[in-house]
């Protein structure tokens, strides 16, 4: 298509619509193969501001314009990455529950140095003259 589909209606998923919708999404992007049509070249093609969560997961393959209109990116679905990328999250959550207790101890401890003023002046180089300003 030349240009951006404009889909009406259709809002976000909501309470166990999302439940719902999740496992199927999660099912077909880790399962089911690409359409022959996906492989060809883009599916459909959003405007940017159709471009939401909950659609572009229904297509196998989708060209999304930017903003301006001047560019758009492709987006197309790969079962062998989702499900590489989605076993790789797992495991980082569960390394993550299993440091917990040792990881909520460490950020309890700094906290007083993290939060402090003093930090935050040098990480936003307020202590420094800004560009352009003059020192008084």
């Amino acid at each position: 298509p030349d240009k951006p589909q404009r889909r009406r209606g259709g809002g976000a998923p909501a309470g166990i619509a999302r439940l719902v919708w999740l496992a199927r999404t999660v099912a077909r992007h880790a399962f089911a193969p690409l359409s022959k049509a996906a492989t060809r070249g883009p599916e459909a093609h959003l405007a940017f501001e159709d471009a939401r969560w909950w659609v572009v997961p229904s297509c196998d393959s989708v060209l999304v314009s930017n903003a301006e209109g001047s560019a758009a990116l492709l987006h197309r679905r790969d079962p062998v990455l989702f499900r590489r990328m989605l076993w790789t999250s797992i495991v980082l959550r569960w390394r993550i529950l299993a440091r917990w207790p040792q990881l909520k101890a460490a950020y309890r401890a700094a906290l007083p140095t993290v939060t402090s003023p003093e930090t935050w002046a040098r990480t936003f180089g307020v202590d420094q003259p800004q560009a352009g300003r003059r020192k008084k």
